[in-house]
């Protein structure tokens, strides 16, 4: 039986073009991450633009990507969409216990710091913890949440990174923190990287970050 869900017409979208285009047949992960990394910036823009148009279609684009994921999956013997929906179902049952007869309600920090056993920052992705990509301010959300499970105070960065900087006013390195951006600190300060306060302030950020995941 056909599934009519949106999610499985794009899969078999996808099955039928690996069958019969010869540039979809040899596309596999790593040619296709380029695309899917551009097509998520691109819904990003859309939604922050409000452009119900644009957010349909690069839905879409993006829904495009998610199906080639279960597909190579499931050509590669690595895991089928029974799987990825049930680590779905799993998930979101652990984290509203109370919504399926799993238990009380628990508290969204704490259930997040059990999912984390290796840190606070566990599980991120190198390239939101160097801190190094200039308008990553997502990123610096998502950090900022991790690091509040284990008691750290953003602020409390803020006033570490302007006094070894010597910014003075600690909401300037906050900037530079929310922001995940060496370079709007540099470009205040004009520092780079090969000023000793450059070199500080390079190693500072994403050092404060690894120390923080211990």
């Amino acid at each position: 039986m056909q599934d009519n869900s949106a999610l499985g017409r794009a899969i078999t979208m996808v099955g039928d073009l690996r069958n019969r285009c010869s540039w979809d047949r040899v596309q596999t992960r790593d040619t296709l991450r380029p695309y899917l990394v551009e097509e998520v910036h691109e819904l990003d823009h859309a939604l922050a633009i409000g452009d119900p148009t644009a957010i349909r279609h690069e839905v879409a684009d993006l829904l495009l990507h998610l199906a080639w994921q279960l597909v190579l999956g499931e050509e590669l013997g690595e895991f089928t969409q029974g799987d990825v929906a049930d680590d779905l179902e799993a998930k979101m049952k652990r984290r509203h216990p109370h919504l399926f007869d799993l238990g009380p309600k628990e508290e969204w920090e704490l259930l997040k710091k059990r999912e984390r056993p290796g840190g606070a920052l566990s599980g991120l992705p190198p390239s939101i913890v160097t801190a190094a990509d200039p308008g990553c301010q997502p990123s610096a959300r998502s950090i900022r949440s991790r690091v509040r499970t284990v008691g750290v105070v953003w602020s409390s960065l803020s006033r570490t990174l302007a006094r070894v900087l010597g910014l003075g006013k600690p909401r300037r390195a906050a900037c530079c923190l929310d922001s995940c951006s060496c370079a709007n600190l540099a470009s205040t300060k004009s520092i780079s990287r090969e000023t000793p306060a450059g070199a500080v302030m390079f190693r500072t950020i994403p050092q404060c970050m690894q120390e923080v995941g211990t």
